[in-house]
């Protein structure tokens, strides 16, 4: 059965790619937070004063290895969510690919598209033959990526930092139960090649944060990250639409779609 995904949901799954990538996730931690209630705020140990910095380290590598501010890059994989609130939000195996050249950029979840070429952007949604136009350049934020603010924003979340190995496989975890945003981020990584594997964020529900039934799960499994750019190897805007006498017109091969301009 496909997986039906709309612009919206989209866009939210692009949201938690960037949030992983970069560091950005220390900002999360930082500015998402909302008042502890006394029931939240169970009595838990703290990540410890002295933080292992070469493991902290190794964390903030692997998510580095995931930036989208780099210059060229292609990222592919598939993405999963288990809401435990809403089953209606589980995604399971949904392909994902990402790709940037300079200001160019082109991105498929699922069965859409979406090229970015010069402030353009194009959305392709094929299961409903529909193709949307704006101006909307590709923007990324800095998120933090200094290994002190790293471990002083953790330290002060009152996160635990733990590894697991498991045959060839390494597991790099932040785990707070307690905490009112996030109770897990882990990287997994190939100790042999040292090559990310799969990130992990457990997202706690904020009308009843003590109920584990109720987390969303989010996991990313990578099958390509490479800083190399493969634009060319995939479409581009003049194979969509055309320009004729000053009008835009669906290219022959989406002459089906309804085109619509924002």
């Amino acid at each position: 059965m496909r997986t039906k995904i709309n612009i919206k949901k989209i866009a939210a799954i692009a949201g938690v790619m960037l949030l992983t990538s970069t560091g950005i996730i220390a900002l999360t931690l930082k500015y998402h937070r909302k008042p502890v209630t006394a029931a939240v705020a169970k009595s838990h140990k703290p990540l410890e004063d002295v933080v292992d910095t070469a493991l902290l380290r190794k964390f903030s590598g692997l998510l580095k290895t995931m930036d989208f501010n780099k210059n060229s890059f292609t990222y592919s994989g598939k993405y999963n969510i288990t809401d435990g609130k809403d089953t209606t939000n589980n995604i399971h195996d949904l392909f994902f690919l990402f790709c940037r050249q300079g200001k160019n950029f082109y991105s498929k979840i699922g069965n859409n598209e979406i090229i970015n070429e010069n402030g353009i952007n194009v959305y392709i949604e094929h299961d409903q033959k529909k193709i949307v136009i704006s101006h909307n350049a590709y923007q990324i934020k800095q998120g933090i990526t200094d290994l002190g603010q790293l471990a002083g924003n953790i330290k002060g979340e009152s996160y635990q930092l733990v590894n697991n190995v498991s045959g060839t496989c390494k597991k790099i975890s932040l785990l707070n139960e307690h905490h009112i945003t996030c109770k897990e981020m882990s990287v997994t990584y190939d100790t042999l090649t040292n090559t990310l594997s799969n990130i992990r964020l457990r997202l706690t529900d904020f009308s009843d944060p003590l109920n584990n039934k109720k987390d969303r799960a989010v996991g990313i499994d990578f099958t390509r990250l490479s800083d190399r750019s493969h634009m060319s190897s995939y479409p581009r805007i003049r194979d969509i639409i055309k320009y004729t006498n000053g009008k835009i017109n669906a290219a022959p091969a989406y002459a089906a779609y309804e085109l619509i301009t924002l």
